[in-house]
């Protein structure tokens, strides 16, 4: 393990979201909702490379329908709840905690939690029902929260995982575990670098400057799923476990329907 593995990130007393203390230290580096757009994660129609730049040069606010607007007010009201839920299930106390990189001073992250050993990261996500469906039933990470988490633990070097965490105050929650991917750390780095210098010298940017969106390996596995608790427990006792159907029962069953 390499010297820069060891270093420990600077912490900054944690700041309320949507506060001026911290838009104002959002506003001197790049955060974690950055690196969706930046690692080409983030779909185009929710957010681009140039509505990222007037965003942070012109302080354009980003738009959100009526709808959607109350979607991340309820994610926002919800997070303490939510933080608490996820320490019952996992039994890791954290904090909410901002976090500035050791060598990058631009490189920021504000965490919904970290553990007292730095080790563990926790993203909170209190999603609508089609995202909760994806991550509880589909067992996927939306690629966007992932580029997210990998921007977080780069900023904290100590880290060893992030803990994905999708909550609903009614089907519970979902908990799954990322490892850090250092080649997907390495080159979203690096892009970021390239991005926060141009935005520093007013440079010309441009969807698709940067290539093609960053190759994810998807290694995550899953700790909880509540969803999963509740099919399990409306089994009937001693019933078989489903598996899947042979090449034999496809055979026979398509010969017991032919006419």
């Amino acid at each position: 393990m390499s010297n820069k593995k060891r270093l420990k990130p600077i912490q900054l007393p944690h700041l309320i979201q949507g506060s001026e203390e911290w838009h104002q230290f959002r506003s001197l580096g790049l955060g974690s909702s950055d690196a969706g757009v930046i690692s080409g994660l983030m779909p185009e129609a929710w957010d681009g490379f140039y509505s990222l730049k007037l965003q942070r040069v012109q302080g354009v606010k980003k738009y959100f329908s009526p709808e959607k607007e109350l979607v991340i007010q309820r994610g926002q009201d919800m997070e303490e709840e939510a933080r608490q839920a996820y320490m019952e299930v996992s039994g890791i106390k954290v904090e909410p905690a901002c976090f500035i990189h050791p060598e990058r001073e631009w490189q920021r992250a504000s965490l919904d939690g970290i553990d007292a050993a730095w080790e563990t990261i926790l993203e909170i996500k209190c999603s609508g029902e089609k995202v909760y469906n994806k991550v509880a039933i589909d067992l996927k990470i939306p690629n966007y929260y992932i580029a997210q988490m990998m921007h977080q633990l780069a900023t904290v070097p100590t880290a060893k995982r992030a803990h994905f965490w999708m909550y609903d105050d009614i089907r519970g929650g979902v908990l799954m575990e990322l490892l850090p991917d250092p080649d997907f750390i390495n080159e979203l780095v690096e892009r970021e670098a390239w991005f926060w210098k141009a935005l520093k010298e007013n440079r010309r940017i441009y969807s698709g400057m940067l290539g093609t969106p960053i190759k994810i390996k998807h290694d995550y596995k899953v700790l909880y799923n509540s969803e999963q608790e509740k099919l399990d427990a409306m089994k009937p006792e001693g019933a078989e476990p489903q598996t899947e159907p042979t090449q034999q029962d496809l055979y026979d069953s398509e010969a017991m329907t032919e006419v």
